[in-house]
């Protein structure tokens, strides 16, 4: 017949040292769990895979602004001189293109080429004398054109986090969907906005590391020599 035999402290100086080390095993399972719970959580994009950044565009963009008439806008006034920074640092020339951060799709003609940058700023608009209505207006004429395939359409987002919310998503959704191309920075991408839309409405999308890896798009985009 087996004995059990129990083991049973007889000091307070047995019953402390115990004790501490139970209180070390339940920390420590408590520690592990909670690596495990964060390390889902802060997958940007649950279910998928980290999506590829910095890709060459495809070979069909090549010189794809050769000969065309092509806008540099903002809707959301805000970045514009971001992403006027990138075109000159990809050698494109000012008379390349024609900036006008208020440019409506009355003014941009079939066969044209219309760069819209998104991102809002409060500052941006009120310098401008519009609000978020004025610009959400001019994101559905813009997109209701591009949609008849009257114009071509590549949307550009280089503000990350900082210019996504409220005042930038519901611009974000009328333009998107109806562009030819959507050019991003990763960083504003962490909820999966920019992909899904893209996935869902087949808009072909290039993700960036940073704004600098945009470069060599434009530099494809337009005749650069």
């Amino acid at each position: 017949m087996a004995l059990a035999i129990i083991y049973m402290p007889s000091t307070n100086k047995e019953k402390e040292i115990i004790m501490k080390k139970i209180l070390s095993i339940f920390a420590l399972c408590v520690l592990a769990i909670s690596f495990i719970g964060c390390k889902e959580n802060n997958d940007p994009n649950p279910g998928d895979e980290d999506p590829d950044l910095d890709l060459a565009l495809a070979t069909k963009w090549d010189n794809f602004l050769d000969g065309k008439t092509v806008y540099l806008t903002t809707i959301g006034q805000a970045d514009i001189d971001i992403v006027a920074n990138i075109l000159d640092a990809a050698g494109v020339e000012e008379t390349d293109y024609t900036r006008k951060e208020l440019l409506t799709a009355s003014e941009v003609n079939a066969s044209e080429v219309v760069l819209i940058v998104t991102g809002t700023s409060a500052k941006g608009l009120g310098a401008a004398g519009v609000n978020q209505t004025d610009e959400q207006n001019r994101a559905t004429e813009f997109a209701n054109k591009a949609e008849a395939g009257t114009i071509t359409v590549i949307t550009i987002h280089v503000g990350g986090s900082s210019r996504r919310g409220s005042s930038t998503d519901p611009i974000l959704n009328i333009i998107c969907p109806k562009s030819d191309l959507m050019l991003i920075v990763n960083s504003g991408n962490s909820d999966g906005l920019f992909t899904n839309i893209a996935r869902n409405n087949e808009v072909e999308i290039h993700l960036y590391s940073k704004t600098s890896k945009m470069i060599d798009a434009f530099s494809k985009l337009f005749p650069v020599e």
